[in-house]
Parts: C-alpha cells; sequence; structure tokens
C-alpha cells in the first residue's frame, strides 16, 4: 500500500512539474514573429526605445514576468498542438501621462477567444486563460481602441504557455536551406555601418553599394580577406528572413573557430531601430552558439538575446579571424524558422497550346521528384503539368513567401502558393495559364463564369477620373526630378525599386 501511495505521488508530483508555465519572456524566440507601433518588445519590461523599458505595472500592480507591446501590436507564437493553455494578466503600462486606451485580444488559430474591451491607465489588470488543446497558432493582438496611438504601452503580464505534457514537442528538421534564394556577399569588416546620411540628405555613391557578390569557381567560395587579414562572407536576401541556425561547409577540415563571429543587419535610420532599409542600419552580433562537426561550422542563433529581431533580417555574415588563412567554402546554409509542408499544384493553359515550353524555377520552396528536391523544372504546354511542393506555410507579414516562377517566350509571371491555399486557384489571364492546387476544387471553365462581367482593378482605376497620369503630374511632379533617376519606395515593407528617365525599373535595390 505504502508503494502504491509512493508511485501515485510520483506520477502526481511528475505531471506537476511537466506542466509548469512556460514563460514568453524566458522563451521570447517561440515568439515566430512581433511587430508594434512604436518601440520594441519589452522583455520582462515594459516597451520602450533608445532607454531601458520601464518596470512592468498595471494599475496598483507590479510583475516580474511578461511582455511589454505598443498598439497597434501583434505577436505570433507557433504551438504546434502542444499546450493546454494560455494565461496572462493584462492592462495598460502605467505611466505619468492620463493618455492612453488598448484593446486586448487572443486568437487561436483565427478564432477570438478573449476580448478585453478598452483598458485605460486606471483600470486593474484583466485575467486571460484561454485553451489550447491541439491549436496551432496564437495571436495576440493589440489596437489602440480608436483614438490613436499616444501613450498605448500595453503589458501582457505573466504570459505563459502550459505545456500539455501528454504530447511531445516535435524537434524541427533542418528544414529547405533559403540560402540558396539568398545572393553570397562581403562586407568590410571595419564597417559597421551602412548609410550615414540623414533622411533630408542625398545617399553618398559609395554607402550604396557597400556588398560584393562573392562568386563560386567550380563550385568553391575563397572567402575575401581585408586590409588585416580578416575574412568576411555572407549572405543578402530581398526580404526579411529570420533564421534558427547557419552552417560553413569548408572544402576540406574546418579550420579552429577562434575569433570567428556571426553578425546580422539590424535596419535602422537615423538612430532608431524601425524604418531602416538594405543601407540604412547596422552590423550587430547575432547571439548564438557555435560548434564544429566534420568540415562544417553550426551556428545556433539564440534569438533570447534579442527577441526584437522576430521579423528577421535581410543580411547576415560570418567574420574570419586572420589566422583562418584561405578558407574555402563549398556550401553555405542558412535555415529558417518556417514551417515547411508540401501540397499539389496544377498548372494547365487556357486553350490548346502544341510546341511551347516554359521554364519553372521555385523561389523559397522545392520541387518534390522521384529524383529528389528541386529548384527548376520545364513544362511541355500541351498538357498539363503537376507538382508537388514542398512550401513555407504563409505568415501575417508575408516576408517569407513560396512562389512558383513561370517564364514563357513572351514574358514570365510568378504565383504564390498561399494565394493557391486561399483562393482555390489563380488565372492569368495575360497568358492564358491557369493554376489551381492539386486536386483542382474549380475547373477553368467555372471559374471564367465566376468572373465574368467582373473587371480588374487597372480597370477600375483606369475609369476614375482623378486617377489619371495627367493629374498626378500635375499634382505631384517637382521639376528637378527630371535631372536623374528616381528612387521609389513602398511603405509597406521599404523595398526600393530606381525609375530611369528612360522609363527602366531596376527593381533589386
Amino acid at each position: 500500500m505504502r508503494l502504491a501511495t509512493f508511485t501515485l505521488a510520483c506520477i502526481i508530483v511528475a505531471a506537476a512539474c511537466a506542466a509548469e508555465p512556460s514563460y514568453l519572456s524566458d522563451t521570447p524566440d517561440a515568439i515566430a514573429f512581433s511587430a508594434q507601433g512604436w518601440g520594441e518588445l519589452g522583455i520582462d519590461c515594459a516597451a520602450h526605445s533608445a532607454k531601458p523599458g520601464l518596470p512592468l505595472r498595471i494599475g496598483d500592480s507590479n510583475y516580474a514576468k511578461g511582455i511589454g507591446t505598443h498598439a497597434p501590436g501583434e505577436m505570433l507564437v507557433e504551438l504546434d498542438g502542444g499546450y493546454t493553455a494560455f494565461k496572462a494578466s493584462v492592462g495598460l503600462q502605467w505611466q505619468d501621462s492620463e493618455a492612453g486606451s488598448v484593446v486586448f485580444k487572443a486568437l487561436v488559430d483565427g478564432r477570438e477567444l478573449f476580448n478585453s474591451g478598452v483598458m485605460r491607465k486606471h483600470d486593474p489588470a484583466k485575467p486571460v486563460n484561454i485553451s489550447l488543446a491541439g491549436a496551432g497558432e496564437l495571436r495576440l493582438v493589440v489596437t489602440d481602441a480608436g483614438d490613436g496611438m499616444i501613450c498605448d504601452c500595453a503589458n501582457w503580464a505573466d504570459a505563459a504557455l502550459i505545456p500539455d505534457p501528454s504530447v511531445a514537442r516535435p524537434v524541427p528538421d533542418e528544414g529547405v536551406d533559403i540560402a540558396q534564394f539568398a545572393r553570397v556577399q562581403t562586407w568590410d569588416p571595419a564597417r559597421m555601418d551602412g548609410a550615414r546620411n540623414s533622411r533630408t540628405e542625398e545617399f553618398k555613391a559609395e554607402d550604396l553599394f557597400l556588398g560584393t557578390e562573392v562568386a563560386p569557381l567550380d563550385g568553391v567560395y575563397t572567402v575575401p580577406k581585408y586590409k588585416d587579414g580578416t575574412g568576411c562572407v555572407g549572405m543578402e536576401w530581398l526580404e526579411r528572413r529570420r533564421v534558427r541556425r547557419l552552417a560553413l561547409t569548408f572544402q576540406s577540415a574546418a579550420p579552429p573557430a577562434d575569433g570567428a563571429q556571426v553578425q546580422y543587419w539590424v535596419m535602422a535610420n537615423a538612430g532608431v531601430t524601425k524604418g531602416g532599409s538594405t543601407w540604412q542600419g547596422r552590423w550587430e552580433p547575432l547571439p548564438g552558439r557555435l560548434s564544429a562537426e566534420g568540415n562544417r561550422w553550426l551556428y545556433d542563433i539564440d534569438w533570447k538575446g534579442n527577441p526584437n529581431a522576430g521579423s528577421g533580417t535581410l543580411k547576415i555574415r560570418w567574420i574570419l579571424a586572420a589566422s583562418a588563412a584561405d578558407v574555402k567554402l563549398t556550401k553555405l546554409s542558412a535555415y529558417s524558422d518556417s514551417r515547411w509542408t508540401t501540397t499539389d499544384v496544377v498548372f494547365q493553359t487556357d486553350g490548346p497550346v502544341s510546341g511551347k515550353q516554359a521554364e519553372i524555377e521555385m523561389y523559397n520552396g522545392e520541387f518534390l521528384g522521384k529524383d529528389g528536391p528541386a529548384l527548376r523544372t520545364t513544362w511541355d504546354m500541351a498538357s498539363q503539368l503537376k507538382l508537388k511542393v514542398r512550401y513555407s506555410k504563409p505568415k501575417p507579414w508575408k516576408n517569407d513567401r513560396t512562389v512558383i516562377r513561370i517564364k514563357l517566350p513572351n514574358g514570365g509571371f510568378g504565383v504564390a502558393v498561399d494565394d493557391l491555399l486561399v483562393n482555390d486557384c489563380v488565372y492569368v489571364k495575360d497568358f492564358g495559364i491557369f493554376a489551381t492546387r492539386g486536386p483542382a476544387p474549380v475547373t477553368l471553365a467555372q471559374y471564367k463564369k465566376s468572373i465574368a462581367g467582373r473587371k480588374t482593378i487597372l480597370e477600375q482605376v483606369r475609369e476614375m477620373p482623378d486617377q489619371t497620369l495627367e493629374q498626378a503630374i500635375k499634382s505631384l511632379h517637382r521639376p528637378e526630378a527630371n535631372l536623374g533617376p528616381t528612387l521609389l519606395s513602398l511603405a509597406c515593407d521599404n523595398h526600393k525599386f530606381l525609375q530611369r528617365r528612360t522609363g527602366e525599373i531596376d527593381f533589386e535595390q
């Protein structure tokens, strides 16, 4: 009887230990994405900018644990079905100002399970306790309550996930190597910043091209060296990437790692860690652990040391000590936090086509065939093309999308896999190409019938008298713009495009 009692006690203790809360502030790398209207995430403190964050306080209560953010803001946590509940206490950060009002929301797999209503400075904290059983994704949203974002520092105090002891946490595989979608480059390791102009100053030509492409010779990269013998090589992407593991594969035995560093690009402008670009920013150490495995260096990144890099980085570089002479690499690798899965995609033409071929290229994904993963294939357009693709599961910020690029004799375009999943199909009328997920949920004839009579966005815009080119030129054009090329910027993600006087557009800026 005593043995049975002892055994039962052990089971109870083990279950209790397994169900210990996992505070988000202890494992901020669990936050797959974060964005907010001002400043940066506060880890066990309030949101802040240049100065350290204030201690977490809601009403009259202080908290040692939690995440501080600022409205409008959002955090996304990947769950993988491994938790039973999410608990927190939410409220506006106590400040000297009487301004500030926010609304907290928690959504599980798209369903809103918690809404705090409008909360202000003197309101006590509201408890959050929602079920996560079997859930894949948790979104923690803070809005500005409709009156602007002034003093809207919002706290998820004691924010914690309760693990499900019956579910083993999956060990992620390395996934798709996204280094193959980057440019291999080198930068002067002595220069730690980018463009040094302010927002109102002209870019200096030498600040625009701080990186130099490194091309392989017979499949081998020679790491460029600089004045003091230090070597530098790295990767640059077109969009921000959150990478969890890096690797260098050496042509021969791996050299000693003494003095090696890994740095990442922090986008910044005028000293503010936000609103920067490929040129505006600085290099900072990337926290992580370096190890050797055969002829490879592995670098496991620890985002806990810098949770505000949760939205990713455009560039990563390796700095090799001068003692690592004549370093030659056969491969640079980078594995992201993306969740990868597979789907079937079917392409067909709108009408019979014979004797034509299209080149198909995968960006940020892979084609899976009998000969293994591939990035390119061809399509005999006389028949349907059926593909099994490995793709990055779509995320709200859309900077990690898998795109199938189609190159035709008369032009080309791309189809995002997540567009197919959401809309069932994509019809590119100008090229007569119809794409669906497989098995096809809709036929081309059915889709064409459903859009009959509808107008494209371009057609709608052209019908608006206040949207003519003449009116735009009259309102916006400045004579000094005639003197040279114009740099255009997309406000959504700060991508830059260069429009030349001849009308040509350079997309990769």
